[in-house]
């Protein structure tokens, strides 16, 4: 079973997952037309990354904030070139620096406020910095995990 995205100005009910005006039903409970909203099924691949925004947030032409409609932005496996790939063609990347390490593709899309993050059809919650050298991170916090980076 998938779950519903919907934009939403509100603030979510629970069971919901918000960010960037963006709504995540996590419970699976919602149908459509709940709350008033326009929902639409993500679109999630369990070996993928999806970037989910909207058409308002992105400032497409004619969207305004009561017809906005989620967009999403999908790699093709999780290795960190599919990843750069699709990172490196967000709307707010075009145009500007590409990104060259994952590290710091993954920390830019967490802190833009514009997106949220599915890792294999699960929110994904960009791992913790834990230590810095040089502009690379050698060790993450990932869940229960510990990641040292050569």
């Amino acid at each position: 079973m998938t779950n519903l995205v919907a934009y939403s100005t509100a603030s979510a009910p629970s069971g919901i997952y918000e960010y960037a005006n963006i709504w995540f039903d996590i419970s699976q409970s919602i149908t459509s037309g709940s709350y008033g909203l326009t929902w639409g099924q993500d679109v999630c691949n369990s070996n993928s990354y999806t970037f989910i925004t909207d058409t308002y947030t992105q400032s497409l032409v004619g969207a305004t904030i009561n017809d906005s409609t989620p967009i999403f932005y999908s790699t093709a496996t999780t290795s960190s070139t599919d990843t750069l790939a699709v990172i490196n063609r967000l709307p707010d990347v075009i145009g500007q620096q590409t990104f060259t390490y994952i590290n710091t593709a993954l920390g830019w899309v967490s802190s833009s406020g514009k997106y949220i993050t599915l890792y294999t059809c699960s929110i994904y919650d960009y791992p913790a910095n834990l230590l810095q050298e040089d502009g690379f991170y050698l060790l993450q916090e990932n869940n229960s995990l510990i990641i040292l980076n050569f």
